[in-house]
Parts: C-alpha cells; sequence; structure tokens
C-alpha cells in the first residue's frame, strides 16, 4: 500500500481541500466581510474622479456607443459589464460598489490560490491579506477610481494562476 503524501495527509477526499487552505480562506473571507460589509458606506473617497466608471455604463445603457459618444480612455470590457450589473440590478450606484467590494474578494482570493502554489498557507494568507489591507487604506476596493483596473488585475492574476 503506497504511503500517503504529505500533501494529501489533510485533504478532503470528496473535494481535495485541505484543511488549513479551508481554514485561511475562511480568515480571508471573514477579513473581508469585517471591512467590506460592516464598513460598506464608510470606506472611499468621492472626490476622486468617479463620474466616469458610474456615468459611462448608464450612458450605454441609454443606447450611445463607446468612443463614439462616450469618453473612455480603457479596454471595452470593463464598461459593458458594469452596464450588464446595471441592467441586471438597477441602475444604482450601490451595485457597482457592491461589485467592486466582490471584485476586490476575488483578487484576495486569486492572491492567495497563486501564492499557495509557491508557499506555506499562512505566507499565502499574509500576501492576500496584505492585499486586502491595502487596497482597503487605498479605497480601490471601497470606491474604485478605475473598474479596468480591477478587472485587469483579476483577470492577469487568474492567468497567472493558469500558467504555474
Amino acid at each position: 500500500m503506497p504511503e500517503p503524501q504529505p500533501d494529501q495527509l489533510d485533504a478532503c477526499p470528496r473535494t481535495g481541500i485541505r484543511s488549513p487552505d479551508a481554514a485561511c480562506v475562511l480568515v480571508l473571507v471573514a477579513l473581508w466581510v469585517l471591512v467590506h460589509v460592516l464598513l460598506f458606506r464608510h470606506l472611499g473617497a468621492w472626490v476622486n474622479d468617479t463620474g466616469k466608471e458610474f456615468g459611462v455604463p448608464r450612458d450605454l445603457l441609454a443606447g450611445a456607443l463607446l468612443y463614439r459618444d462616450t469618453f473612455w480612455p480603457y479596454g471595452p470590457l470593463p464598461p459593458y459589464l458594469n452596464a450588464g450589473l446595471l441592467a441586471a440590478f438597477g441602475s444604482h450606484t450601490d451595485v457597482l460598489l457592491i461589485a467592486a467590494r466582490v471584485l476586490g474578494l476575488a483578487i484576495c482570493l486569486t492572491v492567495y490560490r497563486t501564492t499557495r502554489r509557491f508557499a506555506d498557507p499562512l505566507w499565502a494568507l499574509g500576501a492576500a491579506v496584505a492585499g486586502l489591507c491595502l487596497s482597503t487604506t487605498s479605497s480601490c476596493f471601497a470606491v474604485p477610481y478605475s473598474f479596468a483596473t480591477l478587472w485587469s488585475c483579476l483577470l492577469g492574476l487568474m492567468g497567472a494562476d493558469c500558467m504555474v
């Protein structure tokens, strides 16, 4: 009978999730809930130029064409995704604020997953919490200056995770 590998000792046979990983992800999600759910309207600076992030998707829903009728300095994916969110959940700023926070959680979980491929669970948790803390102090996930940076960060991290 083959001897189990160290990585397989704590793994759940059905899902393959190791218990330290589950505990670290639970801690990360709990910290995210503490920061971004309990302090929902208390984080972020509205003095930044955030009007385009909320106005352009609304204009797209009204029938405007991107780059012809509205100014947008980035690629077309973020405003169309945000317009889809506004169409699905209603044209309200809270929809995009919640979307930014969910993107932030996805970024932190992807940082954890990618770092976990190279390091122990506590080091991976430290990297993900550092990303959460840096984004909280700069309000990247609370009131993003640019949704394009959030989407590109998430997609870039997911691509890096797939390549390793």
